[in-house]
C-alpha cells in the first residue's frame, strides 16, 4: 500500500501497488486474485482494480481481463472491458465484460461473447 496526496487526506481510501489477496470463503473455497494496481475504499469495502487484473477460483475458474470494481462486502465483481475466462468446461471471451454475484456462484459475460466447450466436459452428457 502506498500513501499518496489524495489518499493522505482521505484516510478511507488506499492506493495499492501490484496488489494480491487470497481469500478464504466460509465454504472454505478460495479465491484469488491480483492486478498491476487497486484503489481500496474502506468505508463501502470497495476495490477498483487495473491494470492485468486476474481472478482464480479454486473449482477450476479463472478471469482476466483489464479493470474490475470488488464489492468485497457482498462478494460480487463486475467489469465493462474485454474479458476472457477458462474453466473446467472450457473457455470464453467476452468484448462487454462480466457481472460476478455470490463469491462466484454465478457469472455472466456481457456482449457479444464466444464461449468454446472442452469435449471432454461433454462426455457422458445427452
Amino acid at each position: 500500500a502506498v500513501e499518496t496526496p489524495e489518499t493522505a487526506a482521505r484516510t478511507d481510501h488506499v492506493y495499492l501497488e501490484a496488489p494480491q489477496a487470497d481469500i478464504t470463503l466460509e465454504d472454505g473455497s478460495w479465491i484469488a486474485l491480483t492486478a498491476n494496481e487497486g484503489f481500496y475504499t474502506e468505508t463501502d469495502g470497495m476495490l477498483d482494480l487495473v491494470g492485468t487484473v486476474n481472478m482464480y477460483h479454486d473449482n477450476g475458474f479463472e478471469i482476466h481481463t483489464e479493470e474490475a470494481e470488488v464489492a468485497m462486502n457482498s462478494g460480487s465483481a463486475s467489469g465493462d472491458v474485454p474479458v476472457d475466462g477458462q474453466g473446467p468446461f472450457g473457455t470464453i471471451k467476452s468484448d462487454s465484460g462480466f457481472e460476478l454475484e455470490d463469491k462466484g456462484a454465478v457469472i455472466r459475460f456481457l456482449g457479444k461473447s464466444h464461449l468454446v466447450i472442452f469435449d471432454s466436459a461433454l462426455k457422458g452428457k445427452s
